[in-house]
């Protein structure tokens, strides 16, 4: 074998070596963005009335036969139980906020936004509801019971009512 044959060999076994390394790509997994959360949402949190300003109406919790009890937790997750006339439905998701938008993004694939405020102690969430087959904007009045940002959440209803 002479010199020239070698080099050639020997130039042609780096090149496939290196497009052989330069083929192999690292296996990147796309991952989700972090959650933003305001910190403020973090505990639990219940319902003390609902307005619906397309009836004119302000119903305490108790009026309304329902009681909300949300906990957000600092991991970015939280519970919702559904406990109404025709049964009891948990809830379970992640939440985040941007600007004044809460985010509800549950398990079983469906999201819900509003927007919201806190002052001190008490949140408003401005919702769609589902009232008597109707589909109507209405404000969620929340008091905070406590910070602990645990996982657990309960939603009591005596009326037809969900997020929508």
């Amino acid at each position: 074998m002479n010199k020239k044959n070698l080099q050639l060999k020997t130039a042609s076994i780096l090149f496939l070596i290196l497009l052989a390394f330069s083929a192999c790509k690292k296996d990147e997994t796309p991952t989700e963005p972090a959650l933003k959360i305001d910190k403020a949402l973090i505990g639990t949190w219940e319902l003390t009335e609902i307005t619906v300003p397309l009836l004119d109406t302000m119903l305490t919790a108790q009026e309304a036969g329902v009681q909300i009890t949300m906990k957000f937790r600092a991991d970015g997750s939280f519970e919702a139980t559904t406990v109404d006339s025709t049964g009891t439905e948990v809830d379970k998701g992640t939440w985040s906020t941007s600007e004044n938008t809460l985010t509800l993004k549950f398990d079983d694939g469906t999201q819900e936004q509003g927007e919201y405020t806190i002052n001190g102690n008490t949140a408003s969430l401005n919702w769609s509801i589902d009232f008597e087959g109707y589909t109507v904007p209405a404000i969620l009045e929340f008091i905070k019971t406590s910070s602990t940002g645990k996982r657990s959440a309960a939603l009591v209803t005596g009326i037809p009512f969900k997020f929508i």
